[in-house]
């Protein structure tokens, strides 16, 4: 999703780049983005062996919504630095291949239904337009991420049970997109981006569990600067 996004930029960026710029359009000074979208969430996690069933693994996957909220400032005409908020909710997350190992009981335990489940980073970024007067940019942050972790049941009253929990740890989001001027100060436009996270958390058990998050998705943004 986010490469076939960046191919689509970098044709229109190309298409722009061959007419004359606006001199009067330069990305410069405060900066404002507002952006959403849709993603993909998918969440591989791994607990600490827990009592009769073992270690239980699996990966928590299903569709989301994705927003950014960013401000900062130019360094230099095109190039920007600030402080970003990221977030994406998976409304009605489930895992297919979860199973564990190194128990008696251990086994496939089969397809898990979770509660809403949210990550957010939040972090210093950057984002640099290849032609201050254009709409071509790409941008990364690299920050703390917290992960909320809904409770999970087995469709049809089974009896395997997963305690909410929340994670926390490294993150990074990284993306590229396009935008077009629509005044003298604000360009809308698409943005590919990716979402990644490195972390652990306890449940309400005081269970160990990691996690490895990876979040692509496909945005709309309106910038200002």
């Amino acid at each position: 999703m986010v490469f076939s996004t960046l191919v689509l930029v970098s044709a229109a960026a190309a298409t722009e780049a061959s007419a004359s710029a606006d001199p009067s359009r330069t990305h410069h000074g405060l900066y404002v983005r507002l952006a959403a979208g849709g993603s993909y969430f998918s969440d591989a996690v791994e607990s600490d062996p827990l009592p009769l069933i073992g270690t239980v693994s699996g990966t928590l996957k299903g569709g989301a919504i994705s927003a950014e909220a960013a401000i900062g400032g130019s360094i230099a005409p095109g190039f920007v630095a600030g402080g970003a908020l990221f977030v994406s909710y998976l409304p009605s997350p489930s895992a297919t291949n979860a199973s564990s190992k190194g128990a008696p009981f251990s086994g496939p335990i089969g397809e898990l239904d979770f509660d809403p489940t949210t990550i957010t980073v939040i972090g210093p970024f950057v984002d640099y337009y290849f032609n201050p007067n254009l709409g071509f940019h790409v941008q990364g942050c690299v920050g703390y991420g917290l992960l909320s972790f809904g409770e999970g049941n087995q469709p049809g009253g089974g009896t395997l049970h997963v305690n909410a929990q929340t994670g926390s740890g490294l993150a990074a989001v990284v993306g590229g997109g396009y935008e077009w001027w629509v005044s003298e100060s604000w360009g809308v436009g698409v943005l590919g981006q990716l979402m990644m996270g490195w972390g652990s958390g306890d449940d309400t058990m005081s269970h160990t569990w990691k996690h490895q998050v990876l979040v692509p998705g496909l945005l709309v943004s309106a910038t200002m600067n």
